[in-house]
């Protein structure tokens, strides 16, 4: 993912200097961002406290980035909006539960799948979804199984191509079942 300020990183530093006191995790920020609002992070995390407890890795591509998410725990995206959300189906696909903002775009899928936590952009609300987490083992272990379970089954190449091939097949039928019209411009002989 970006280090961008959509992404709500602000929202999870302050999330996570409220558990610092009692749970032990480490923070990875995986991504790049500008040179200034990575630095306003970095100050953010020095500010709360989690220096120690907090790695940048930059940007992680292809076989590293799938060993950093299959090492993690959990996987926390509080944006503060995302048409999407390539990053959380990338993780739930690893079986990691997530904690998302009710401003990411498919976070009623993960709530219906019980596939992780929603929140609101509240700091307190990031911190008590994740602090569950860190707490219950198999709150985890179901949660990233429900959510590979919906990244396979909803995300994955195969269903959308599926659907995609069907939409196709609907409107060739469709045309197919219809009188062909001609619409253009108006042409004259010039008589």
């Amino acid at each position: 993912s970006r280090i961008d300020p959509k992404k709500g990183l602000d929202i999870l530093v302050r999330a996570l200097a409220q558990l610092r006191e009692r749970r032990d995790f480490t923070f990875l920020i995986a991504g790049e961002g500008t040179a200034s609002y990575e630095r306003e992070i970095r100050e953010l995390v020095s500010a709360n406290g989690l220096n120690d407890r907090t790695h940048f890795l930059g940007l992680v591509e292809g076989e590293e980035k799938w060993a950093v998410l299959a090492g993690s725990d959990i996987f926390a995206l509080p944006s503060h909006n995302e048409n999407f959300g390539v990053a959380v189906v990338e993780a739930m696909a690893l079986g990691l539960p997530a904690v998302i903002s009710d401003r990411v775009a498919i976070h009623p899928d993960v709530l219906e799948a019980q596939a992780g936590v929603v929140t609101g952009l509240e700091v307190g609300e990031v911190a008590a979804a994740i602090d569950a987490l860190l707490l219950d083992g198999d709150l985890r272990a179901s949660m990233g199984e429900s959510g590979r379970a919906l990244a396979s089954k909803k995300f994955s190449w195969e269903p959308n191509a599926e659907r995609i091939v069907e939409m196709y097949e609907s409107i060739i039928e469709k045309s197919s079942r219809q009188p062909v019209g001609l619409m253009g411009a108006g042409v004259s002989s010039g008589e």
